[in-house]
């Protein structure tokens, strides 16, 4: 698992990490939707297992914001599309 997450985390160009503790499994899904459509990764793992992935790849800087359930977006082309995708979802359930 690890492993896998190292992979999307090292072909990708941008990473951004949400909190999604207040969405339910509908919204979530529906944010599945929409990432699909634009080449985004979505990664929803366990914080102890995304830490381990940034440490083996020196990500560390990132390691401060792993304290709640994360959602992690990976873009591989342009760095602030995933932002762009999530806001759009944001302003739509909101």
């Amino acid at each position: 698992m690890v492993e896998n997450i190292i992979k999307i985390l090292q072909n990708s160009i941008s990473i951004s990490i949400f909190k999604y503790h207040k969405l339910n499994s509908n919204q979530i899904n529906d944010l599945r939707k929409n990432i699909k459509k634009n080449n985004i990764k979505l990664i929803i793992v366990k914080n102890s297992l995304l830490k381990i992935s940034l440490k083996k790849i020196k990500l560390n800087n990132l390691l401060e914001n792993i304290k709640f359930d994360n959602i992690i977006l990976c873009h591989n082309d342009n760095p602030g599309l995933s932002l762009r995708v999530f806001d759009n979802f944001l302003k739509k359930i909101l």
